[in-house]
């Protein structure tokens, strides 16, 4: 093949300008072309991570997963709980009421068997709180208790929004005082049979409420729950799309990256939601990103190898096929 038809082969398609003399250059210098796919998507990797990494940092890692108190009160409550199964609103209602309930009596007993204070309540040392047995225990639902195994106190727990309920306890039981929740608490004024726990109604329904997502679900539901790809992937279709829109990029080129870049985001977002699930919290962050780099240098690497062997495989041929014709 003459020298100076290969000089006037270059010339001819370096001369054209955008998006077609890019994809001319190609075919005379494939190496040449991935090096700078290459490049290119090396560096989408800082952009993607910190996207990702961003995404993390606004959801709520660390309470993301079941409080172990409400998986507790639910089980206690109803035991055979399904959420996948139909219930109707009056079902629904018990159902969340009698958790709210045990879970508030769960949580006041953990506070205060851990020195923190409900409300006004602080357990001098050696004293702890326990919980009756019976969820029917007639008068009192938790008893504070001294070193030597004396009773000290005896406390009504009340998670409820209702005044007229309180009222009927204490007439029920008008030596026993009443733990209530901040909202019914201050309703009441200064009942000194009254005690504020500081829990509101709402923070209770809240995390009852989302607790009663998990509980029934299996792993898998819970790894859907943690797994949330969709704004990587849509920063790199935007960025990919807006690079093809400007002439940066060929169809082929971005479309090409785009999809690597989207394995890497699905790779990463996925290790970062079944470190979550395993109560890792922020530990996912690092996690994602050590995973982003290493699968961005598994796939550059395979790729320019694969590459390399293809574009071998064509010069073979071509040099066969030049042998077979014989000079000019």
């Amino acid at each position: 093949m003459r020298g100076d038809y290969l000089k006037e082969l270059v010339t001819r398609y370096s001369s054209g300008r955008g998006r077609k003399a890019r994809s001319n250059l190609e075919c005379i210098d494939p190496l040449g072309a991935l090096l700078q796919k290459y490049r290119d998507y090396r560096y989408s990797n800082l952009i993607d991570l910190a996207v990702i990494a961003s995404q993390l940092s606004l959801e709520r890692i660390v309470p993301d997963h079941l409080d172990p108190l409400v998986q507790k009160a639910i089980e206690t409550t109803n035991p055979e709980f399904d959420p996948s199964i139909y219930h109707s609103a009056e079902e629904w209602t018990g159902i969340l009421n009698a958790a709210k309930g045990k879970y508030f009596e769960y949580l006041v007993a953990d506070r205060l068997n851990a020195g923190r204070a409900v409300g006004d309540i602080v357990l001098p040392r050696g004293y702890h709180a326990e919980l009756a047995d019976s969820m029917n225990q007639p008068g009192w639902d938790l008893r504070i208790v001294d070193e030597t195994g004396r009773v000290h106190d005896l406390l009504q727990l009340k998670a409820s929004e209702s005044v007229g309920y309180i009222h009927h306890a204490l007439e029920t039981y008008p030596d026993i005082k009443i733990l209530a929740t901040d909202e019914v608490a201050s309703r009441l004024g200064n009942s000194h049979m009254v005690l504020d726990s500081a829990i509101t109604e709402d923070q209770l329904r809240a995390t009852v409420e989302g607790g009663m997502d998990y509980v029934g679900s299996g792993l898998l539901d819970q790894f859907w729950h943690q797994f949330h790809p969709v704004i990587p992937l849509l920063v790199i279709v935007s960025m990919q799309g807006y690079q093809l829109i400007v002439g940066r990029r060929t169809v082929r080129d971005a479309v090409e990256t785009g999809l690597a870049r989207a394995h890497r985001a699905l790779a990463t977002t996925g290790v970062a939601a079944l470190v979550k699930l395993a109560g890792g919290g922020w530990l996912a962050i690092p996690a994602a990103v050590f995973v982003g780099i290493w699968v961005t240098e598994r796939q550059t690497i395979d790729e320019l190898v694969e590459a390399v062997h293809k574009q071998n495989e064509k010069l073979r041929l071509r040099a066969a096929h030049y042998v077979a014709r014989g000079p000019e």
